[in-house]
């Protein structure tokens, strides 16, 4: 798998200054966008795109990245949700989005795919006993925890269904945790492919079947 990074130098704003991240397969596709713009910077960016009905600063950067990203991906931004949450656009493919702190990313393929972003915080390892099983998983650290957390996320987004036990019904087994990788872990009996890799101060994990 192969990730392609961006740096971003100088003052001139425009369209891909705030990609970070980009990677693009046969299968799929995936952005990253930090966040590093005002919100004026944004809007100006975002043009047409209208957060008015958003309350928090947070969560309006979120939603102008989050368009300004899929903008440059597939040259649209309208983005609508169904009924049960998840989002999805007048495109043939499907997405799957997350956020977290500075960074919105967003995974699109013609397969059912989900994706998940998570800061590596103590409170992962602290909350732990409610989405792990201690027979699966040993010698917990924060960093395996959030990694984990990111994982049955990814998998609860691609399955699209509320009705998930995050503890007994996703299985991840026992591994090694590395800069970027993948663990074929089960759900429901079935066993999916989650990749996953290190940015930053995060983890992000995504599922693609």
């Amino acid at each position: 798998m192969h990730y392609y990074y961006f740096s971003h130098q100088g003052n001139v704003k425009n369209l891909l200054m705030g990609i970070l991240l980009e990677k693009q397969s046969e299968d799929l596709h995936i952005g990253v966008w930090e966040i590093t713009e005002s919100i004026d910077e944004l809007r100006t960016l975002a043009k047409d795109s209208d957060d008015s009905h958003l309350n928090l600063e947070k969560r309006k950067k979120e939603f102008l990245s989050t368009r300004l990203l899929l903008q440059h991906m597939i040259q649209i931004k309208e983005i609508d949700y169904n009924k049960d949450g998840s989002p999805k656009i007048n495109h043939k493919k499907e997405i799957s989005i997350s956020h977290s702190d500075n960074l919105s990313c967003i995974i699109l393929s013609e397969k059912r795919n989900g994706i998940d972003i998570q800061t590596i915080k103590r409170k992962s390892l602290n909350i732990s006993s409610k989405f792990i099983n201690p027979h699966h998983i040993k010698d917990l650290t924060k960093e395996k925890a959030t990694l984990i957390w990111t994982m049955k996320e990814s998998i609860f987004k691609w399955h699209k269904i509320k009705s998930v036990n995050f503890k007994e019904d996703i299985i991840i087994p026992e591994f090694k945790i590395e800069k970027q990788g993948c663990v074929i872990t089960e759900f429901k009996g079935d066993h999916i492919r989650c990749n996953y890799l290190k940015i930053q101060d995060k983890y992000l994990s995504y599922v693609c079947n």
